[in-house]
């Protein structure tokens, strides 16, 4: 009985790789991943590394899968083509809406990141600009603070900004878009 699950599972993957091109598979196993080790990025990569690519992942059998990770990891039993699956719709659905979602295999992936120790598995991102202009080169300024802002700092939060929009060379804002400080900025930003 086992082996023809696996054999259907390997049957179905092939239709899903003949639906879409390696680089979306790949993107759509790293989706998949960055969902399951969104709190344990290392954990992710660590299994991306030992299995050569994300997509690779998918295509192991259960004893491989067992041996890789151990069969009572925790996240053992979210490997399936179900939760590729997901992906794949998910992805789907980000791109009709006009989100887009960054692997951390991808050229455009801000580089800074990487060396984080815990960089997340994948970005989502809706914007406007190009992904050159928003990760490129240009200058980049973290504005972080308190979620409980008081009116005098959401006022100097907005000038700081201000002020920044008026240099020749505008930075990019970076935040984890926390309600305070964070939306202030980028709302300052945007306006």
């Amino acid at each position: 009985m086992k082996q023809v699950f696996i054999g259907v599972f390997m049957f179905l993957l092939s239709i899903l790789a003949e639906k879409m091109d390696t680089k979306n598979l790949e993107k759509a196993a790293y989706c998949t991943i960055n969902r399951i080790f969104g709190y344990d990025p290392k954990a992710g990569y660590r299994l991306v590394a030992d299995a050569g690519s994300a997509s690779a992942i998918f295509k192991m059998s259960e004893r491989e899968l067992d041996q890789l990770m151990g069969p009572f990891n925790k996240y053992r039993n979210q490997i399936c083509e179900e939760e590729l699956e997901k992906s794949i719709k998910e992805l789907e659905t980000l791109g009709r809406e006009g989100y887009r979602f960054l692997a951390a295999c991808e050229a455009e992936y801000p580089e800074l990141l990487l060396d984080c120790p815990d960089a997340p598995l994948g970005l989502y991102i809706k914007a406007d600009s190009e992904l050159e202009d928003i990760f490129g080169r240009r200058p980049a300024i973290a504005i972080v603070g308190t979620r409980d802002m008081s009116p005098y700092g959401k006022e100097w939060c907005r000038r700081i900004v201000d002020a920044l929009n008026q240099c020749q060379n505008r930075p990019t804002i970076i935040s984890g878009l926390a309600i305070g400080v964070d939306i202030t900025a980028h709302s300052a930003a945007l306006e």
